[in-house]
């Protein structure tokens, strides 16, 4: 749930006002994908998942969702961004 709250929150936020999600479920993992048609990450910012620096309170939803989930792909353009991620069912 924190990271299908980031996620959805950056695509919010930075990501033209609204997004799309989808939920899935296969074999042991629940998968999620949101979608935007903002402007894209960033140039070089794409594979950096270090942790933010210092005590800012913005700019950790995709780390912390690297961290808690099993898997984690970000595609992202001029034509929006898209994350993919699951976590293991409980």
């Amino acid at each position: 749930m924190l990271a299908v709250n980031e996620i959805t929150t950056n695509a919010v936020l930075h990501g033209g006002g609204h997004g799309r999600l989808r939920l899935w479920s296969h074999g042991e993992l629940l998968w999620c994908e949101v979608s935007d048609e903002g402007p894209g990450l960033p140039a070089g910012w794409m594979g950096d998942m270090r942790p933010p620096a210092g005590f800012d309170f913005r700019g950790r939803g995709l780390w912390l969702t690297s961290m808690v989930c099993e898997h984690i792909t970000i595609v992202s353009g001029p034509a929006g961004t898209t994350v993919t991620f699951a976590a293991v069912r409980e």
